[in-house]
């Protein structure tokens, strides 16, 4: 079961079937000098049935006070950002995604939409990161994944309960990351990610056992290893940069009084230069809740 790295990256999880022997989660504590806090590893798609959450969202939840997000979900949903948005997710007028394709790649992107119902041209304008995020959208939307992922989740039971929320990085910085997706390889990018998103449906339960396992030797084997050898540059710009950005803030966040949940992308965590190494490598000590 081979899912392109694109694709892992966008939904944040391993593809992996995990033992229902096993007990852990995608929640860790982090403890050093006396204080501690909850990182957690996020899906950004869920199904209805995927609720409730793993029992150590809860624990860790109650035994925090606030929510640290990458980013602002109430902003980026927001109705006047959405034309920022589309003015870096598109290309400028005259121009398209047809432009960067070869020709075959292009036709199959057409027959791809028209046996799903989208008519091409609703899509011509996107640039390949927000193709390949609508690809993926209407695959799991097809399974009926349609209900919010954890971030979402979280983010809108801490605005019903009041609780304080922080981000690891402004909306902007996530739609930059995107909008740069695939550049200067768009038909590779395209038609590697068209291929894989019609094996979705085999391979989205596996997927949602892994990440509910917390299975990092999976992550790393079957989603950040070939992400680093098939597009190094995306997993670097996506994951290892963005993890040192990250850094300084989270240790700040440690260093205080208060206890945190940071909720973070599932693929931020394991792997070498994933925020678990570089925290360990800082002196914290980590426990993988049960």
């Amino acid at each position: 079961m081979n899912c392109h790295p694109v694709l892992r990256l966008l939904l944040l999880v391993p593809v992996l079937l995990v033992s229902p022997a096993q007990a852990d989660s995608p929640v860790w504590k982090l403890e050093k000098n006396g204080k501690h806090a909850f990182l957690a590893g996020s899906v950004h798609f869920l199904g209805a049935d995927d609720y409730p959450l793993p029992d150590a969202f809860e624990r860790a939840w109650a035994q925090s006070q606030t929510l640290v997000l990458e980013t602002d979900i109430e902003r980026l949903q927001s109705p006047e950002f959405v034309p920022v948005m589309l003015a870096q997710l598109t290309y400028p007028a005259g121009t398209g995604l047809r432009d960067h394709l070869q020709p075959q790649t292009w036709l199959a992107l057409e027959r791809y939409l028209q046996a799903r119902g989208v008519p091409a041209a609703q899509l011509a304008s996107f640039r390949p990161g927000m193709l390949v995020t609508t690809l993926l959208a209407i695959e799991l939307r097809k399974l009926g994944v349609t209900a919010a992922g954890v971030d979402q989740h979280l983010d809108t039971r801490a605005r019903a309960e009041g609780r304080p929320r922080q981000y690891l990085e402004s909306v902007e910085r996530q739609i930059q990351i995107l909008a740069q997706m695939g550049e200067g390889d768009e038909d590779s990018f395209v038609r590697y990610s068209l291929e894989d998103a019609q094996r979705m449906p085999s391979l989205w339960r596996g997927m949602v056992a892994a990440w509910r396992a917390g299975d990092l030797a999976g992550l790393q084997e079957i989603a950040l290893a070939p992400m680093q050898r098939e597009i190094p540059q995306v997993a670097e710009d996506v994951l290892q940069r963005r993890n040192l950005e990250w850094l300084p803030q989270i240790e700040t966040m440690l260093a205080d009084a208060g206890v945190e949940l940071i909720v973070v992308g599932a693929l931020h965590l394991g792997g070498e230069g994933g925020l678990l190494e570089l925290l360990e490598a800082r002196g914290y000590r980590l426990e993988q809740l049960p």
